[in-house]
Protein backbone atom coordinates (compact mmCIF):
# COMPACT_ATOMS: atom_id res chain seq x y z
CA UNK A 1 0.00 0.00 0.00
CA UNK A 2 1.82 2.84 -1.40
CA UNK A 3 -1.18 5.44 -1.73
CA UNK A 4 -4.25 6.26 -0.65
CA UNK A 5 -5.46 5.37 -4.24
CA UNK A 6 -4.14 1.73 -4.02
CA UNK A 7 -5.71 1.30 -0.92
CA UNK A 8 -8.92 2.15 -2.22
CA UNK A 9 -8.40 -0.23 -4.99
CA UNK A 10 -7.44 -2.75 -2.93
CA UNK A 11 -10.81 -1.90 -0.82
CA UNK A 12 -12.90 -2.67 -3.59
CA UNK A 13 -12.66 0.68 -5.50
CA UNK A 14 -14.10 3.66 -4.69
CA UNK A 15 -18.11 2.86 -4.87
CA UNK A 16 -17.31 0.13 -2.36
CA UNK A 17 -15.57 2.51 -0.33
CA UNK A 18 -17.70 5.69 -0.17
CA UNK A 19 -20.69 2.95 0.37
CA UNK A 20 -19.14 1.55 3.96
CA UNK A 21 -17.83 4.99 4.72
CA UNK A 22 -21.16 6.45 4.30
CA UNK A 23 -19.89 9.41 2.34
CA UNK A 24 -20.50 10.42 -1.75
CA UNK A 25 -17.75 8.87 -4.51
CA UNK A 26 -16.62 12.57 -4.83
CA UNK A 27 -15.22 12.77 -0.78
CA UNK A 28 -13.27 9.62 -1.44
CA UNK A 29 -12.11 10.79 -4.36
CA UNK A 30 -11.04 14.08 -2.55
CA UNK A 31 -9.11 12.09 -0.12
CA UNK A 32 -7.42 10.63 -2.73
CA UNK A 33 -6.55 13.84 -4.52
CA UNK A 34 -4.96 14.99 -1.39
CA UNK A 35 -3.63 11.94 -0.46
CA UNK A 36 -4.90 11.90 3.05
CA UNK A 37 -8.47 11.42 5.04
CA UNK A 38 -10.21 13.99 6.34
CA UNK A 39 -9.38 15.66 9.93
CA UNK A 40 -12.65 14.08 10.71
CA UNK A 41 -11.14 10.97 11.06
CA UNK A 42 -8.28 12.37 13.40
CA UNK A 43 -10.97 14.40 16.22
CA UNK A 44 -12.71 11.06 16.43
CA UNK A 45 -15.71 12.41 14.43
CA UNK A 46 -15.95 9.40 12.15
CA UNK A 47 -14.50 5.84 11.29
CA UNK A 48 -13.65 5.55 7.90
CA UNK A 49 -10.21 3.50 8.76
CA UNK A 50 -12.27 0.88 10.64
CA UNK A 51 -14.60 0.88 7.15
CA UNK A 52 -12.04 0.75 4.47
CA UNK A 53 -9.88 -2.14 6.99
CA UNK A 54 -13.23 -4.24 7.08
CA UNK A 55 -13.11 -3.93 2.87
CA UNK A 56 -9.38 -4.69 2.41
CA UNK A 57 -8.84 -8.59 1.59
CA UNK A 58 -5.16 -7.93 2.85
CA UNK A 59 -4.61 -7.56 6.34
CA UNK A 60 -4.59 -3.50 6.89
CA UNK A 61 -5.38 -2.36 10.61
CA UNK A 62 -6.96 1.08 10.85
CA UNK A 63 -4.65 2.39 13.33
CA UNK A 64 -1.66 1.84 9.94
CA UNK A 65 -4.23 3.54 7.35
CA UNK A 66 -4.78 6.74 10.06
CA UNK A 67 -1.14 6.68 10.51
CA UNK A 68 -0.03 6.35 6.70
CA UNK A 69 -2.98 8.86 5.71
CA UNK A 70 -2.60 11.72 8.38
CA UNK A 71 -3.61 15.08 7.38
CA UNK A 72 -0.75 17.77 7.36
CA UNK A 73 -1.01 19.71 10.64
CA UNK A 74 -0.03 22.95 8.76
CA UNK A 75 -2.92 22.00 5.75
CA UNK A 76 -5.40 21.47 8.25
CA UNK A 77 -4.73 24.74 9.93
CA UNK A 78 -4.62 26.89 6.78
CA UNK A 79 -7.59 25.44 5.93
CA UNK A 80 -9.65 26.83 8.95
CA UNK A 81 -8.07 29.76 9.90
CA UNK A 82 -6.68 33.21 7.89
CA UNK A 83 -2.80 33.58 7.41
CA UNK A 84 -1.56 35.22 10.57
CA UNK A 85 -0.65 38.94 10.34
CA UNK A 86 2.72 40.07 8.82
CA UNK A 87 4.38 41.95 10.95
CA UNK A 88 6.49 45.14 10.41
Amino acid sequence: MNSLRELVEQAGGVGAVSKACGVSIRAVYKWIERGRLPRTEYTGETSHAEAIAGLSPSVVEASEIRNRFMPNKNTAWHSQHSPPPISA
